[in-house]
């Protein structure tokens, strides 16, 4: 009986001992997170200044070759996957659980229908088809390309700056994942920007046929633009809705008329 009870008193120490230890070391994790938060922001100033420098100066016709969208989806489809291998490596090898949902998150946008490239893969297949009917090179019109190329790289900013998250955590771990995202990345940047697309006018002449990929981007974005509206109308039409049915009389629809 003696030895079960200095048993639990030892269990009851090292259970304070090591609430004491727990109590000290997730505020030094939660310290050394916020620190890596930061400095992977730091990290991510060159990147970010290239996405606004192609979202701001590129400027193409949105008339385009039928290689110019097989190169530029092929150069955006490498950054996915580079971005993609990433963060399945990162994943392995992340210390914090906010480490998990930072990966989930940037995961998760490499997955949306934003960066989808198959209306442009459908786009060149069609080109492929209508070819041997003319002369002259299919042109393909596409107003959503370059938002498709910023939103690409907008999710390999996302996946990189966690992994650097986990690098900053663990640091030597991930460095050949940063280096592969940003390779991929520079490449699919210094082909855009070297891209202005065939002059409209030439585009439009009437000898060339043109393959027309519809601006889905933009429908998706409307559709998000308008939802929150949509939300708010219809909360407030509930709202105003139950509050006549309950301040109406509940037997009124049934009470005999009075002769």
């Amino acid at each position: 009986m003696l030895g079960l009870v200095r048993q639990r008193r030892r269990e009851r120490q090292l259970r304070g001992v090591f609430d004491d230890l727990m109590s000290k070391l997730n505020p030094l994790q939660s310290s050394v997170d916020q620190a890596c938060v930061i400095t992977a922001s730091n990290a991510m100033s060159a990147f970010d200044a290239d996405i606004r420098d192609v979202q701001d100066n590129w400027n193409p016709t949105n008339f385009y070759t039928v290689e110019q969208i097989q190169q530029i989806v092929g150069f955006g489809l490498d950054v996915k996957g580079k971005a993609l291998d990433g963060l399945s490596e990162a994943a392995g090898r992340f210390q914090l659980e906010e480490h998990r949902a930072l990966l989930n998150k940037a995961a998760a946008d490499i997955d949306a229908d934003l960066i989808d490239p198959a209306p442009f893969i459908k786009a060149v297949q069609q080109a492929a088809v209508l070819q041997p009917t003319t002369n002259n090179p299919v042109i393909i019109e596409s107003t959503g390309l370059k938002r498709w190329v910023v939103n690409v790289l907008k999710t390999a900013r996302a996946a990189r700056f966690a992994c650097e998250v986990v690098s900053c955590a663990r640091p030597g771990t991930v460095l050949d994942i940063l280096q592969a995202i940003d390779s991929a990345s520079r490449s699919l940047i210094s082909f855009v920007r070297t891209i202005v697309g065939v002059a409209k006018d030439v585009a439009e002449s009437a000898a060339n046929l043109i393959v027309k990929i519809p601006d889905f981007l933009s429908t998706v974005m409307t559709v998000l633009s308008v939802l929150p509206t949509v939300l708010v109308l219809g909360v407030g039409y509930y709202a105003a809705t139950q509050t006549v049915l309950k301040h109406r009389d509940p037997w009124r629809p049934w009470r005999p008329k009075q002769s």
